[in-house]
């Protein structure tokens, strides 16, 4: 567990540097600082394969420059990481979430209050990976959430609102109850997430109008019939939404 803990380190140390632009990043580094990382707050642990192996490579060669660290330190972790699909850990079974959700998620959950590699009662960091081309349809949850974007670029619209590209290395919060949607185009999307309370609670999908028309172009962008994008406006990499 020795890469995990010391991914979890880099983690922060990233984090760090984010908290003089973001509240947010504060918010989760604050309990970062207090976590007991040691072998005795440690949940048995069995590492798997990812089940978007290629995808997971591509996002991470895939990151920028200013997160090498982070990625090194990602790479160095990876044999002993455990990757979970969601089946019914977020979301109701029965749940609209789509089938580019459904068959395109994984996550490895580094600390949180079961299936992690830290205990922590009521506060999960982990990775966050969804394949190409799916758009991750509008949702809520009461928990207050954090990504901090690996790869990308990726689409992102928050209480049903327009449509705005981020690039790697964005803070993304979440408040409680509020709207987000992502879409992803050719790299994989690939993030850090935290919640940082109320973690037992459950996401529910905010049905949209525009899904099938959304998730129809994504198709046709995986088939190479996508139309020129048009061009979206420049974005601070510490930029926060």
């Amino acid at each position: 567990m020795r890469a995990v803990r010391a991914f979890v380190h880099e983690i922060r140390r990233t984090l760090r540097c984010f908290a003089g632009d973001s509240d947010h990043a504060g918010q989760v580094l604050s309990i970062l600082d207090q976590m007991d990382l040691s072998e005795a707050n440690q949940h048995d642990w069995m590492p798997s394969e990812p089940p978007h192996d290629r995808d997971l490579w591509q996002a991470i060669e895939g990151t920028s420059q200013r997160l090498d660290r982070l990625a090194k330190a990602l790479r160095e972790a990876l044999p002993e990481l455990q990757w979970r699909v969601d089946r019914g850990t977020y979301y109701e079974l029965t749940a609209d979430v789509g089938d580019g959700y459904r068959n395109g998620n994984m996550h490895c959950e580094l600390i949180g209050p079961h299936g992690s590699a830290f205990h922590h009662p009521d506060f999960t960091l982990g990775l966050f990976l969804l394949t190409p081309h799916v758009l991750y349809r509008d949702h809520a949850h009461r928990a207050p959430e954090l990504y901090l974007t690996l790869s990308g670029p990726s689409g992102w619209r928050f209480n049903g609102g327009a449509w705005q590209d981020v690039p790697p290395g964005t803070i993304i919060w979440n408040a409680p109850e509020k709207s987000h949607a992502t879409r992803v185009y050719d790299d994989p999307f690939l993030a850090i997430y935290s919640w940082t309370r109320d973690i037992r609670s459950k996401c529910r999908v905010v049905p949209c109008a525009d899904w099938a028309e959304i998730e129809a172009a994504l198709q046709s962008a995986e088939s190479g019939a996508r139309p020129t994008p048009r061009k979206q406006p420049h974005v601070n990499p510490q930029s926060e939404f």
